[in-house]
């Protein structure tokens, strides 16, 4: 059984490595081109297949003394990714009119997603962190990056796709 377990780790380790390294390229190219939608289904199957082996592994590993100092930190995340899978069901079944609302619900998930892969990498390597401080600091660098993206499409959209759009920082 233990070795069971740790192929099964052993292949959420892998899928999360490959899902941290490869998010970045559907990221920067042109979005709907042929590398975007490429890369974006690697990182895609990737990150199905983190979840897919954390759900085989729940329930076989013990919690180590870390997670007394952590506290509710996990427990509010996971509860937080439940709630946004059960309102992405809610928009499958009962669409919203905006048009757009697919591609900034489909940019707010997969950058959310690459948020929970920084952090995971960055709870289990940096060790020189506080522990609070390796939890939050990609939510902290990456939502107001996420809001700033979104916020460009919106005002792209809004223009036409061909005016550019100027955002001052």
């Amino acid at each position: 059984m233990e070795s069971l377990i740790a192929a099964i780790r052993l292949v959420h380790v892998a899928a999360g490595t490959l899902a941290l390294f490869v998010a970045p390229i559907p990221m920067l190219t042109a979005k709907g081109g042929r590398t975007h939608r490429r890369w974006g289904k690697v990182y895609f199957w990737a990150m199905a297949g983190v979840a897919a082996t954390a759900m085989a592994l729940l329930g076989t590993v013990r919690p180590s003394p870390a997670w007394e100092r952590v506290g509710i930190v996990p427990v509010v995340f996971g509860v937080f990714g439940m709630v946004l899978a059960g309102l992405d069901f809610w928009r499958f079944r009962w669409p919203p009119a905006d048009r757009h609302a697919w591609w900034f619900a489909h940019m707010r998930g997969m950058l959310g997603s690459y948020i929970a892969t920084v952090t995971a990498f960055s709870v289990v390597n940096f060790t020189f962190l506080p522990t609070a401080v390796r939890w939050l600091w990609p939510i902290v660098v990456g939502t107001p990056l996420i809001a700033a993206w979104i916020t460009y499409y919106r005002l792209r959209f809004r223009r036409g796709a061909s005016a550019p759009v100027q955002v001052g920082f």
